[in-house]
């Protein structure tokens, strides 16, 4: 790798090295995994109705069953996050699937609520350990000029989640019913996580660190790149040395933005479906072709983020994207001017939450690698956690202000994070190494 030097002497980044076949691998089933990973979670919004109908729920029970699996996805988050700190990315990486999996199949097999509750959290669980440990392999292996958008693209797997879940459950459950929907929802990821087991490779820095590789590596550089892996022993960490790396300062901001992401996000698509269906009249089916459009949006959003990120800076793309997500959210509920206002909302809505992007490439850059996935698990995870109370507030204002009004509260969260962004360091660029700034 080539290296040139600004007047003060810090190495600049001159040429890295391309993205290889093994790179891209890493990315593809990192990818596969979290578009299984959202579409199992965010299926329910589609399904909320029908389950409600069969099992006589109200509409703060069904919110109920919603917001535990995302609490429960807290606890998922930091424990999934230590197993790969201390076992590796890539078994934890399966644990995970085969974890949310076999909580959608058992959702199949629900008698009452109780039932729902436990299948759900069960998900729930899996869902939140998924994300950490993804975004770690793929920071981890991927060159330093590249991460931005690769972190885009293994992002763009929430939108194509959620896609396929408007698929199944706007289209295809009302002709094979939610039990099936949820049963055969499951077998996708089972499939992935096999060929997980025999085609994906371990992190070579997370070897690095804890392997023992022959040849130390070069800053910037990997064996993903370079060659073969040298395994000799695994080192595990404790948990007390992996708390005691993280620089506790970028724990909690890590920990509040990601609070703010989620509730901006989850404050609308909670119940979107059924805002649509029952505020403006929409049939389910017609309610799931908006939400394919802001997936859509949303696509181009992670993905044009990862570029920005890369060219102009975390902090700046944060911004521009919670901006955007703020004025669309304020058009679909405040401000309903007509349909075809409305639509190009939908479409702006999915296009700020590119902002997701960012969190990986961010938590990565600011944390060691010996508590890269833990730190990172913990703070995108209390954010989804803390998103628990997003459906409740929902169904709660609503009774007085109208579903609208309970949604409009996302713009406040949109406004905080653009801001609150900037307490953060810039980290573009960073080779990972230590973590250390």
């Amino acid at each position: 790798m080539n290296l040139m030097s600004n007047k003060v002497g810090t190495p600049l980044l001159f040429q890295y090295p391309k993205p290889n076949r093994t790179h891209w691998k890493i990315l593809m089933f990192s990818l596969a995994g979290w578009i299984f990973d959202f579409y199992d979670l965010i299926l329910y919004s589609f399904l909320m109705m029908p389950i409600q109908a069969e099992f006589g729920l109200t509409n703060m029970e069904v919110a109920l069953v919603y917001g535990f699996s995302l609490l429960i996805s807290a606890v998922g988050g930091v424990v999934f996050g230590i197993v790969a700190d201390r076992l590796g990315r890539k078994t934890t990486l399966i644990f995970t699937l085969i974890t949310y999996s076999a909580g959608t199949l058992l959702c199949a097999f629900s008698t009452n609520v109780f039932d729902l509750l436990i299948y759900r959290s069960i998900t729930g669980f899996g869902v939140g350990g998924e994300w950490a440990v993804a975004q770690a392999l793929v920071n981890e292996t991927f060159p330093p000029n590249f991460k931005g958008r690769a972190s885009a693209i293994l992002q763009t797997g929430a939108p194509i989640g959620v896609g396929l879940s408007a698929v199944i459950g706007g289209f295809l459950m009302q002709s094979i019913g939610w039990r099936a929907s949820f049963f055969y929802s499951a077998l996708p990821s089972f499939l992935v996580a096999f060929l997980m087991l025999k085609l994906l490779p371990e992190s070579d820095l997370w070897l690095a660190r804890h392997g023992r590789l022959e040849t130390n590596l070069p800053a910037g550089r990997s064996t993903v790149v370079d060659g073969g892996f040298n395994f000799i022993h695994v080192n595990k960490p404790s948990i007390r040395q992996i708390f005691s790396s993280v620089n506790p300062k970028f724990l909690s901001l890590g920990t509040y933005v990601a609070i703010l992401g989620m509730m901006a996000y989850w404050l609308v698509f909670s119940w979107l479906p059924t805002y649509l269906t029952t505020q403006h009249g929409f049939d389910l089916a017609t309610s799931g072709l908006w939400i394919i459009l802001s997936q859509v949006g949303a696509a181009i959003g992670y993905l044009t983020f990862g570029v920005v990120a890369d060219r102009i800076g975390r902090r700046v793309a944060f911004s521009l994207y919670a901006g955007i997500q703020a004025i669309a959210v304020l058009m679909i509920t405040v401000i309903w001017i007509n349909v075809t206002v409305a639509l190009v909302s939908i479409f702006l809505l999915g296009v700020g939450t590119g902002y997701f992007s960012g969190y990986g490439p961010l938590y990565a850059e600011v944390f060691p690698t010996d508590a890269r996935a833990t730190a990172s698990g913990l703070c995108f995870n209390v954010g989804r956690g803390m998103s628990f109370f997003a459906p409740l507030i929902i169904a709660s204002v609503s009774l007085m202000f109208g579903m609208a009004g309970g949604m409009a509260l996302a713009i406040l969260f949109n406004v905080l994070l653009g801001l609150s962004i900037w307490l953060f360091p810039e980290t573009k660029g960073k080779i990972l190494d230590e973590g250390i700034l």
